[in-house]
Order: structure tokens, then C-alpha cells, then sequence
């Protein structure tokens, strides 16, 4: 098992407990593309997602909310292959 599938695994398991640095290896492991937001806010984008992740960062990382919102879009877009 790689390290990214740990953060993984740890991240499905409870959104809360991971920072934001291994959230954005996630992304990046699943395809995502990130641009720089207004000011601390930052944007994810996926080309198979309608949707976009926006987050603000705060002492470099970010709400739980926003962790939540992560955690619900890799599973309704089945980003994860099994």
C-alpha cells in the first residue's frame, strides 16, 4: 500500500482527521487540477466533475466542511476505483 493510498484510506474513514496538505495529495492523485482563488481561497477542478472544490486556508489548512465536501464528491462521482 502507497503512502497516498494510506491518506486515502485514513480520509474515507474520517474527513476531520486529515490535513489539508494530504488532501490536496489526494486530488492530485485523482486528477484534479488546482488554481490559485481571490486571496487564501484555492479551486479544484476535475475534467469528469461538473462541480468545483473551493476551499480558504487558514494557517495551512482548512474547515472540516470543506473536508466533508471532498469526502462526498469522490464517492458520488466513484473517483475511487475499487
Amino acid at each position: 500500500m502507497t503512502f497516498v493510498e494510506k491518506i486515502i484510506t485514513k480520509f474515507l474513514r474520517d474527513p476531520g482527521l486529515v490535513k489539508y496538505k494530504d488532501i490536496e495529495k489526494i486530488l492530485f492523485h485523482l486528477g484534479f487540477e488546482k488554481s490559485q482563488g481571490k486571496g487564501s481561497h484555492v479551486k479544484f477542478s476535475h475534467p469528469d466533475c461538473d462541480q468545483k472544490l473551493i476551499f480558504a486556508l487558514h494557517n495551512n489548512d482548512c474547515k472540516k466542511a470543506y473536508k466533508k465536501d471532498v469526502h462526498s464528491m469522490i464517492l458520488k462521482n466513484k473517483l475511487l476505483q475499487p
